[in-house]
């Protein structure tokens, strides 16, 4: 074996032990309290809004692979409605039921809308009367709301770099009332509905807006001691040879 083959070989081993890169999955979240406050007297179909700015991924952390909004809170509502019969005989029953909702939606990015989807049972009652009567009800309830929405992978570019994006986040009242029968129904005027944020999904404020980053990033595999061992075995030898070719 001549100079430049055992030279040849000593680089051979030690590329072998380079360190490498491996990617490896990690997440970076941020969370907003949104505030909305009360909605008092709110009749038909009602809504507020509030802008968030997010800051985009850091591309210099790794690979975006994914991004994930969550919308958090709770919601109270309640209060009374009525209806009325025609004076003809007629059985009037009244049904009274309220949903509320919130949307986000991503300023620059069109199509991309998170709509949330309450938990729990939408408040809602009934009652009857006739021959020109009227009855009333009240309806309440106390509603945990959760919504999320995965960004298409065609999307991710939108979200990664340098700068900031806003979401819009409106929350939605509506309320319905219907009648089998001749006659009326409304609600009252002491109907209240309020974004509470209580509870472990919705710690602050009247709820929480969340983005979670999910990416890729490079980390150096460390060699083992074994490995290393072996290495150095393996660079004696060759030196051991080296010098009795010399």
């Amino acid at each position: 074996m001549n100079g430049s083959l055992i030279q040849g070989a000593l680089i051979a081993v030690a590329g072998a032990v380079l360190l490498a890169g491996t990617a490896q999955a990690a997440t970076i979240t941020e969370l907003q309290e949104f505030t909305i406050g009360t909605q008092v007297n709110a009749l038909g179909e009602t809504g507020v809004s509030q802008t968030l700015n997010f800051a985009k991924f850091d591309s210099s952390l790794g690979t975006l692979t994914g991004v994930r909004f969550d919308i958090l809170s709770q919601a109270s509502l309640s209060g009374t409605y009525s209806g009325t019969a025609d004076a003809d005989d007629t059985v009037l029953t009244v049904d009274a039921s309220g949903l509320a909702t919130m949307t986000a939606d991503i300023t620059g990015l069109p199509g991309v809308e998170l709509s949330s989807n309450p938990l729990g049972v939408v408040p809602s009652g009934s009652c009857a009367t006739f021959d020109g009567g009227s009855c009333s009800g009240f309806i309440e309830d106390d509603t945990f709301f959760a919504g999320n929405f995965l960004v298409d992978d065609a999307d991710l570019d939108f979200f990664s770099g340098a700068g900031t994006f806003d979401v819009e986040l409106a929350a939605l009242l509506t309320l319905e009332c219907s009648i089998d029968g001749n006659g009326s129904c409304g609600f009252g005027s002491g109907l209240n509905f309020d974004w509470l944020g209580e509870g472990p999904l919705a710690p602050v404020g009247d709820g929480g807006f969340r983005v979670t980053y999910s990416f890729d990033r490079a980390v150096p595999t460390v060699a083992e001691p074994g490995t290393l061992a072996l290495l150095g075995l393996g660079l004696l030898g060759l030196a051991s040879l080296r010098r009795r070719l010399l």
